[in-house]
């Protein structure tokens, strides 16, 4: 089930710890983790332009924002945020 987009098989992983997967269009999972309405966005890949406010916003409401390898620089590629207390065991989760 390995795909470019998502390594190590992490959406197995992640079904597996009882998540539920809904799509959002770019940056709207993101401003609902923010919001506190969701408690993760899991996002196997995204451009800078569409998250680059959320490094400023999620952390702002008490949340993390991540690449899956725990770096936050701003790059393409596979990103991830979380209420915070969950975001340690989603990079664990994804392969980080």
């Amino acid at each position: 089930f390995d795909r470019p987009w998502l390594p190590g098989g992490a959406l197995l992983a992640g079904a597996g710890s009882g998540m539920r997967t809904r799509t959002w269009g770019d940056g709207y999972g993101y401003l609902l983790v923010a919001r506190g309405h969701i408690d993760a966005m899991v996002d196997p890949g995204v451009r800078v332009w569409d998250i680059a406010p959320m490094l400023t916003v999620i952390p702002e409401s008490g949340g993390r924002i991540s690449r899956w390898d725990g770096a936050s620089d701003l790059a393409d590629g596979p990103w991830l945020a979380s209420n915070g207390v969950l975001h340690d065991r989603l990079l664990e989760l994804v392969g980080g």
